[in-house]
C-alpha cells in the first residue's frame, strides 16, 4: 500500500448553457492516481459529493477517499511430485 485514506477533491461551476466538461468526481479519482507514481490501483474507494444549484448555476463537488495501492502480480509454479517427502532442511 503507497498511500493509505488517501484524499483528493474537485469542484465544478457550470451554467445552464456550458457544454459538459469533465466530472468532478473523474478530476478526483484521476488526482489521487497522480498521487504516487507507483500506483495503478485504488482499493476502498468512498465518495462524498454536494451539489449547490442557483437555477442558472450549478456547483458540483467531489471528495474522494482511497487506499492508492500498486498491485504486485503472483506467479504460482507447482510443485513437481506433490510434497516434500525427503527434503532437509
Amino acid at each position: 500500500m503507497l498511500r493509505p485514506n488517501a484524499q483528493a477533491s474537485a469542484c465544478r461551476t457550470s451554467l445552464f448553457w456550458d457544454s459538459p466538461a469533465a466530472l468532478p468526481v473523474d478530476l478526483a479519482l484521476q488526482e489521487l492516481h497522480r498521487s504516487d507514481p507507483e500506483a495503478n490501483a485504488l482499493l476502498n474507494v468512498r465518495l462524498r459529493t454536494s451539489v449547490l444549484s442557483l437555477g442558472f448555476a450549478q456547483r458540483t463537488c467531489a471528495m474522494v477517499t482511497a487506499d492508492v495501492v500498486r498491485t504486485v502480480p503472483v506467479l504460482y509454479v507447482p510443485s513437481s511430485g506433490g510434497g516434500h517427502e525427503g527434503h532437509n532442511p
